[in-house]
């Protein structure tokens, strides 16, 4: 389940394994965003690995991308 807020848009809702959530114009800023994910439960006789013991790579911060917009050719 995903939730997702756009700048001047009303909030969207989707369920699913893949989902993809827009503005009206897919040009607004995302402003709120909220993931629900379902665990699934695991046979018994399955092996799970012990997790490791080294920090995460990476950033502590969220990036958010916005595509570029289509340059539109005009014919004249």
């Amino acid at each position: 389940m995903a939730e997702a807020t756009f700048l001047n848009a009303p909030t969207l809702r989707a369920i699913g394994k893949r989902v993809v959530l827009s503005g009206p114009t897919s040009r607004e800023p995302l402003v709120g965003i909220r993931i629900g994910v379902n665990r699934l439960a695991a046979p018994d006789n399955v092996v799970v690995p012990a997790k490791p013991s080294r920090k995460p790579v990476g950033s502590s911060r969220v990036r958010v991308f916005r595509s570029r917009a289509r340059q539109e050719s005009s014919i004249g």
